[in-house]
C-alpha cells in the first residue's frame, strides 16, 4: 500500500534569491506537507511556513492526467507532455481573485513573441 504523495515548490522566495521544494501527502482527504527534518511529528508546519505564506506562487507537478479526488480544487496552469503543473498557491498564502483584463489588438490576436496560442 501507498500513500499518494507529490512535489510542491517555490521557484523564486519573494524574499530572497532562492527556491524550495518540499513534499505534500494526500491524507484522509486533503493534501498535507511534510518538513524533511523538522523537529515536531506532525503535518502541515515546517520551518518555510511564513516564507510560503509571502511566496509569488507555489507549484505542483503530476505525471498523470488522471483528476481524481484530491486534485479537483486545483488550477492546472501547464502541460509539458505528461508533466501537468498546477498552482497550489491559494494552499499557502492569501491571494486575491485575478483581475479580467483585456489588451484590444486586431481581431484579438495574441501579442508577437508572447508565446500564447489563445
Amino acid at each position: 500500500m501507498g500513500i499518494p504523495a507529490r512535489q510542491i515548490y517555490v521557484p523564486w522566495w519573494s524574499h530572497c534569491d532562492d527556491n524550495h521544494a518540499w513534499v505534500e501527502v494526500y491524507v484522509e482527504g486533503d493534501w498535507h506537507f511534510l518538513g524533511a527534518c523538522e523537529p515536531e511529528p506532525i503535518l502541515d508546519r515546517g520551518w518555510f511556513n511564513s516564507a510560503a505564506s509571502r511566496a509569488m506562487v507555489v507549484c505542483s507537478r503530476t505525471f498523470f492526467d488522471f483528476i481524481g479526488e484530491g486534485l479537483q480544487k486545483e488550477a492546472l496552469v501547464q502541460r509539458q507532455g505528461m508533466c501537468l503543473m498546477y498552482n497550489e498557491t491559494s494552499r499557502y498564502a492569501e491571494t486575491a481573485r485575478p483581475y479580467p483584463w483585456r489588451t484590444p489588438r486586431a481581431r484579438h490576436s495574441p501579442a508577437p513573441g508572447s508565446g500564447s496560442t489563445c
